[in-house]
């Protein structure tokens, strides 16, 4: 996007140089006698036409500047042939074969001005596309007179005169049908060729972040994570340690669909690297930071939460959360909102290179179960209502029948908020032990 305005601002600045040249010389030249006139002027416009079309901007669904051509020729040659057949209408036999096709460029022209405001969303040519429409058609025929284009094929019988038209009208409704069609195997094309794309990318997504139901030591995880599109931004990811405990990661990346999941891949495999080397989990988040911090672009960054698991039941989960919502502890003996809550350690990962991680440690008595789950869950709202909000995801969880079902009690919590509407990622991870299932 950079650079983008003063581009902007110098191709218009040419199209409206090229529209001033293109309407003082037809008129200067029409009011002239001389044979090449014509010529000149044919000259004039096409030189701007050209500077037109290099100042359109891309626009979605056109894959080069050829094709926007295509696609502009297909409207003017479409709309150009009723040029010919409102020439048909005329008695006067005037309308001959070179006027009926300064018809053809008439219609055509006025119909492209007005595809280029609404295609390429140069808004600023509706005002021109008006006044062409408006008053247009009368100086062109005029200019055509004074040059002496009515004269070429003067005296045409009726028959012979309605045939010519019908023919240019025809010709041109043809090659604008054709120029169409293509238009459309091309878009065709293009819809098919993004729809595998997409295919692809959900694939990839569910290869990256599967759902989980394993035991790890002592412990059950079971994890589901649900993208707002065909790629999502959560990554949740289970990596196993030499010493028989295991690490659960719930990271969120900034933004949605196929660019989240690339920087979410990204993060994976930063944070699979780094948790391997079994350091202690404070140290192992500082280098995840500093890594991400230098290979995200500004402005994009993850949050996590990371419980570590430990090898003996009895031992405490080591717990470590970045700018993430906090953990919610489901106890078995009470069904009421935890008291506190696990608070957040650090800044998300990516944001600045100096920042330092600690981590808290968390025991869960026999039957309690520890959900980590994605922002997507605590701010799912249906339209123009309220957030769930960490107090309803606590909820959800103090009041949900069993442990081992907490994944689906608290997305179908989020959904029946949110009246089915999803608007982000939505991820959702549970540890309890497998003695107590």
């Amino acid at each position: 996007m950079r650079g983008n305005g003063p581009t902007r601002t110098a191709g218009i600045t040419l199209v409206v140089a090229a529209v001033i040249l293109f309407t003082g010389a037809t008129f200067l030249l029409a009011a002239s006698d001389r044979p090449l006139a014509i010529v000149a002027v044919a000259a004039i416009a096409g030189v701007g036409v050209a500077l037109i079309l290099l100042s359109l901007p891309r626009s979605r669904g056109v894959a080069s500047r050829s094709g926007q051509i295509s696609d502009l020729l297909s409207v003017f040659f479409t709309f150009g042939a009723l040029g010919p057949l409102i020439m048909m209408t005329l008695t006067s036999g005037t309308a001959n074969f070179l006027i009926g096709l300064i018809g053809v460029a008439v219609s055509g022209g006025i119909a492209t001005l007005w595809a280029t405001a609404f295609i390429f969303r140069v808004y600023w040519l509706i005002p021109v596309a008006v006044i062409a429409t408006a008053f247009g058609p009368p100086p062109v025929f005029e200019a055509a007179w004074h040059v002496g284009l009515a004269e070429n094929f003067w005296g045409l019988s009726e028959r012979l005169r309605i045939g010519i038209l019908g023919l240019e009208s025809v010709f041109s409704l043809v090659i604008g049908y054709a120029l169409m069609v293509r238009f459309i195997v091309r878009v065709e094309r293009e819809a098919a060729r993004s729809q595998a794309e997409l295919e692809t990318a959900s694939r990839i997504h569910a290869q990256l972040v599967p759902r989980i139901d394993q035991d790890p030591g002592p412990w059950r995880v079971r994890a589901i994570s649900l993208p707002s599109s065909v790629m999502g931004g959560d990554l949740v990811d289970l990596i196993e340690r030499a010493d028989g405990g295991a690490d659960l990661v719930l990271a969120d990346v900034t933004g949605h669909g196929v660019r989240a999941g690339v920087v979410m891949a990204l993060v994976k495999g930063v944070v699979a690297a780094e948790l391997a080397h079994d350091a202690p989990l404070a140290r192992a988040a500082d280098r995840i930071n500093r890594a991400l911090t230098r290979l995200l672009d500004d402005g994009t960054f993850a949050t996590a939460v990371v419980a570590r698991l430990p090898a003996d039941a009895t031992d405490p989960i080591e717990i470590l959360v970045a700018g993430h919502p906090p953990p919610v502890i489901k106890r078995a003996e009470s069904a009421e909102i935890p008291d506190g809550r696990i608070a957040a350690h650090g800044l998300p990962w990516g944001v600045s290179a100096g920042e330092t991680y600690a981590t808290t440690s968390v025991t869960l008595a026999p039957g309690d179960a520890l959900a980590l789950y994605s922002d997507g869950l605590s701010e799912a709202a249906p339209p123009d209502g309220p957030m769930l909000g960490l107090a309803g995801v606590e909820r959800a969880v103090a009041q949900a029948p069993d442990a081992p079902g907490l994944p689906e009690t608290l997305l179908e919590a989020a959904s029946t908020h949110a009246s089915g509407t999803i608007a982000d990622d939505r991820s959702v991870a549970v540890v309890f032990g497998r003695a107590h299932v």
